[in-house]
């Protein structure tokens, strides 16, 4: 008597994809969260040049006077900045909400402004070369 023809979910192309895709979601998690140090201070760039940094353990409220007459309110607060009042035009650097981890910016086009939290320590580019 013959044998039934088994029958495979997955074929051997499926499984390859499966485990790649896997293997790069894994990969992309752990490149996220690389970064976990907490952010030590606010840089602010006006015009391509920095002017002044903030350190965020401190509860403040800082005045920024950019190009064009532009002028932003920056609140310090619980290690995070937002930024509380604007008269540019559009208000973008408002709605953008409050940032708190290292590598975020607001950035105000209008006024050429833009805050950076950033951290003391060092990160290795994952450039090969």
């Amino acid at each position: 008597m013959k044998e039934p023809k088994r029958i495979s979910v997955f074929a051997k192309t499926d499984i390859l994809i499966i485990a790649l895709v896997l293997m790069l979601a894994a990969a992309s998690f752990f490149l996220t969260f690389k970064n976990t140090s907490a952010p030590a201070y606010a840089s602010v760039i006006i015009n391509g040049e920095k002017r002044a940094e903030y350190p965020l353990d401190k509860t403040g409220r800082y005045k920024i006077s950019g190009e064009n007459g532009i002028n932003i309110v920056l609140n310090i607060e619980d290690n995070g900045v937002s930024v509380e009042t604007a008269n540019c035009p559009d208000k973008i650097c408002e709605k953008t909400g409050r940032i708190t981890a290292a590598g975020q910016s607001i950035i105000c086009m209008p006024g050429r402004i833009s805050v950076t939290l950033e951290s003391h320590e060092k990160v290795a580019d994952a450039v090969a070369g």
